[in-house]
């Protein structure tokens, strides 16, 4: 079976990109990460103003 005609330059083009797309994955991991932490100390954070009584 064949593919087509193989193109060095567009290969290269396609390559780099499959490169970017994984980074852009792992940021996305990476955000979710920071977003739960926030949310995890907001949580608790609020539990220790309602003890100071602080508005």
């Amino acid at each position: 079976m064949q593919l087509g005609r193989y193109d060095k330059e567009r290969y290269e083009i396609l390559k780099k990109e499959l490169k970017d797309w994984k980074r852009i994955s792992r940021a996305a991991t990476i955000i979710k990460e920071i977003e739960n932490d926030v949310a995890n100390v907001k949580r608790h954070a609020k539990q220790f103003v309602k003890k100071l009584n602080y508005k």
